[in-house]
């Protein structure tokens, strides 16, 4: 980490020299989808916005383009509070926010919650960014009217809207190790109309992996012979359409359709941990569909409406193989499983401006869940549903030119429609339940001076048991319990955020937060009775949990001139288990950051070096499987020999670092890639 410090003290006793901001080069096609935002926009003149002085992160697509990242877990990687974690049994990518894991952070998609039904989870790094205009993080302060289950924050991926008559984009890209050969390609394209009362876009994207390289200093092991990463394959496809219609300036309907269709392979373990048991899984479908419809709508002079209404579905496909050969299921832990799930609801957000200095708003939500399951071939389907309500209310008041006090309430409410047992070929109902929750929010906004703001939001939050906590029983190895109820957090946040000026120039930005959360009903695991259980040792789920997450975050971004831009932020975060201080806090590192330079030669060239790094963290509570801390770095060229055209060229892990979020599924090593990108 002190390598991540240095370049900062080298860049403050610089910053009263600094020249104005380098203005960077146009973005791509698009602006962002407006109606997606998940934070409302502030109407009330004399309001402070809360997203100009929040924790709330925010991933343009310029820096997706600017440090390649073609997906949502790689895009994520770039903020402060936010930490990778890869469950590598199933090979998926998933996110800590401040010690939350993505159950308790979930995830939107312009507003809309996006999940598996059936265990809350998506793998992130199944969804791509090639038409993604931002990506936002709320920490610290996240709007009740977003809905449930955003215990820890939550996490919006905005798309675009055209913004002219006509635009297009276009690119191509691949991938090499170390001997140049090619390991990945991806391709993609966006086409967009504004013709003022409507427009359209359409995107398209294909990204496709033969395998991954790992680190040169690999050793090998009895699954893994090092070099081209074992099983390492994937294909993602995906089809974006968007239909908006703007009758006048105060009404917008948005139709938004998304198919997403993938394969992968999971890589099996190569660490050294004996009581890890080796899976030779391999997934012929990952795939999503989604409608969804937006709008926003004067009602009348003084009252207006957001609508939102979705239907997701999620199929996938397992199969569990007998070994490396990936031929054979005949031994005990290998199977077939298919998955054919849905979710669809709505919300409706009221708002009006009649009370002065006052902004405040309603939202009501509602979610159906259900998740199909059918297991080795020949068994009958097993069926869960779940209805979720929420009704939230919240006001934003401005008390003064720079005091903005904020307040909400909501109230949640979960109830279990169907849970389908399987018992020897027959199904049978498991015992329904429902569970309730209160959610509180409260918070002050204040500015010292323009270039000067502050806030304290204190916030009570919660979420909910997803099916497979309540109902799995987890291979034989687990006792189900409906009755879950659900988690809660209390939490606290104070931080700052300015702007240094020099002339007419924002040479410098900052920002800092210090939170503490403390979680409790949190859901645990807790060691019962073996005969309960076919496959020993046995456990069941239970809200017995207590512990405490407290930490502070830092960022800063200088520019140097019009040709240097420098940005680093950290993160300290802690926990502790109140309920057994002996159980290790799982994939969150103590010490995380991220930092960049980029050097701008004119609108012709752009170079740029970066850098991010962990301390060690744990993969399991008793802390016998865990992974050491690591720096990674990067460096890129992209070149722009005419306003529509730009090359670029870089190299990841250039120090091939070997390294893992979890302990023997390693990460890729030493990677080369080139792109080609065309916009008009």
């Amino acid at each position: 980490m002190k390598a991540l410090l240095f370049p900062a003290t080298l860049c403050l006793p610089v910053v009263s020299l600094c020249l104005p901001a380098h203005a960077e080069p146009d973005s791509d096609i698009g602006d962002r989808f407006e109606l997606g935002v998940l934070e409302p926009v502030v109407v009330q003149g004399d309001a402070i916005d809360i997203n100009q002085t929040s924790t709330q992160s925010t991933v343009t697509d310029e820096d997706m383009r600017r440090f390649n990242r073609t997906d949502v877990s790689q895009a994520l990687e770039l903020l402060p509070g936010v930490n990778t974690v890869m469950m590598g049994g199933r090979g998926e990518r998933l996110i800590n926010v401040r010690g939350f894991d993505s159950r308790q952070v979930p995830l939107f998609i312009d507003g809309i919650p996006v999940y598996v039904p059936y265990d809350g989870n998506i793998d992130l790094s199944r969804l791509t960014t090639y038409d993604v205009a931002e990506i936002s993080v709320s920490k610290g302060y996240t709007s009740l009217l977003a809905g449930p289950n955003t215990l820890g924050g939550a996490i919006n991926v905005v798309g675009r809207r055209p913004r002219r008559g006509t635009e297009a984009e276009a690119g191509y890209g691949m991938s090499f190790d170390d001997r140049f050969s090619r390991s990945a390609w991806d391709s993609y394209a966006n086409v967009g109309t504004n013709q003022g009362r409507w427009y359209a876009q359409v995107g398209g994207s294909i990204r496709d992996q033969d395998y991954f390289p790992l680190a040169g200093d690999f050793a090998p092991t009895a699954n893994e012979d090092g070099g081209r990463r074992e099983n390492s394959q994937y294909t993602d496809r995906k089809l974006s359409l968007r239909l908006g219609f703007t009758p006048n300036a105060a009404d917008e309907y948005v139709f938004s359709y998304y198919k997403q269709d993938g394969e992968k392979q999971t890589p099996p373990y190569a660490g050294d941990d004996a009581n890890t048991r080796v899976r030779f899984w391999q997934w012929p479908r990952y795939d999503k569909e989604s409608f969804y419809f937006n709008a926003n709508t004067r009602l009348h002079e003084h009252l207006r409406a957001r609508l939102r209404l979705y239907h997701d579905s999620f199929e996938n496909s397992l199969r569990s193989y007998d070994d490396a050969t990936y031929g054979t299921m005949n031994r005990p832990y290998a199977f077939h499983s298919t998955y054919d799930d849905y979710s669809w609801g709505g919300s409706v957000e009221l708002g009006t401006d009649l009370f002065e200095r006052h902004d405040p708003r309603l939202a009501v939500h509602y979610k159906t869940d259900v998740h199909r399951e059918v297991g080795d071939l020949g068994e009958p389907e097993q069926r869960f549903e779940d209805r979720t309500v929420s009704v939230g209310v919240e006001d934003r008041f401005a008390a003064t030119d720079r005091l903005t006090l904020l307040a909400g309430i909501s109230y949640d409410l979960l109830r279990g429609e169907q849970a389908d047992n399987l018992v020897n070929g027959t199904i049978e109902p498991f015992e329904l339940a429902s569970t309730s929750a209160v959610n509180l929010q409260a918070g002050a906004l204040f500015a010292f001076n323009d270039h000067l703001k502050g806030r304290l939001i204190a916030s009570k939050r919660s979420r909910y048991p997803t099916i497979k906590d309540r109902y799995s029983f987890r291979m034989g190895s687990a006792l189900p319990n409906p009755d879950l109820d659900a988690e809660t957090s209390t939490g606290v946040e104070a931080g700052l955020a300015g702007d240094l000026l020099v002339g007419t120039g924002t040479p410098l930005h900052w920002g800092a937060a210090v939170f503490r959360n403390e979680i409790d009903d949190s859901i645990q695991s807790i060691a019962i009775d073996n005969g309960l259980c076919t496959s020993p040792p046995c456990s069941q789920l239970r809200n017995v949990a207590e512990s405490v997450l407290r930490g502070a975050e830092a960022e800063l971004t200088v520019n140097l001139g019009h040709a240097w831009q420098y940005h680093l932020n950290y993160t300290y975060l802690h926990r502790d288990n109140r309920s057994d201080p002996d159980l290790r806090a799982l994939d969150t590192p103590r010490h995380s950051g991220f930092t960049y330079l980029s050097w701008f030669l004119g609108d012709t060239w752009t170079f740029t070096g970066s850098a991010r790094a962990d301390s060690g963290r744990y993969n399991d509570s008793d802390g016998t499987r865990q992974t050491a801390g690591f720096v990674t770095t990067g460096l890129k060229a992209a070149w722009r020999p005419l306003p529509q055209w730009q090359l670029e060229a870089g190299v990841d892990n250039l120090g091939d670092k070997l390294y893992a979020y979890d302990e023997g599924y390693y990460e890729p090593g030493r990677t080369y890639f080139t792109k080609v990108r065309w916009r008009y």
